[in-house]
């Protein structure tokens, strides 16, 4: 009897993952262990979008990797950022001039947390795994 298996392919410059009984017709297809990591550079599997398949092996476009980083920071960004309007709004209303004061620096903070990140020194996906920023995760 048959059994499924995953495999994972390139379709459209996308990395595709699948289960099949039947091996996709793809040139670069590979087969792949599951349930389990399906790339070991990215073992939790956080940056699917900048997988590719290279010389048969599965990997990580590392620039990719960091572009989707940085675009989940920047969308937690704009949810803190928005909890801070809220809140400086209620300092104005109270006349609380130290409050505004406070919350606009951390407003600063934020909007200048993406270029404070010393992209170049990352050099894995794990080490990106690591690049959390205090200021988003509180």
């Amino acid at each position: 009897m048959s059994e499924f298996k995953t495999y994972i392919y390139t379709k459209n410059e996308e990395v595709l993952v699948a289960s099949s009984l039947v091996k996709p017709t793809a040139k670069d297809c590979i087969e792949v262990n599951w349930p389990g990591p399906i790339c070991e550079e990215d073992p939790l599997d956080v940056y699917q979008e900048a997988w590719v398949i290279k010389k048969g092996k599965l990997t990580v476009d590392l620039d990719k990797a960091k572009q989707v980083k940085l675009r989940e920071m920047r969308a937690l960004r704009e949810i803190h950022l928005d909890e801070f309007d809220k809140l400086q709004a209620r300092y104005i209303g109270s006349g609380d001039k130290e409050g505004v004061k406070r919350v606009e620096r951390s407003k600063e903070m934020l909007r200048d947390l993406p270029e404070l990140i010393d992209w170049d020194s990352v050099k894995s996906v794990k080490e990106l795994y690591l690049v959390r920023p205090p200021l988003l995760h509180d």
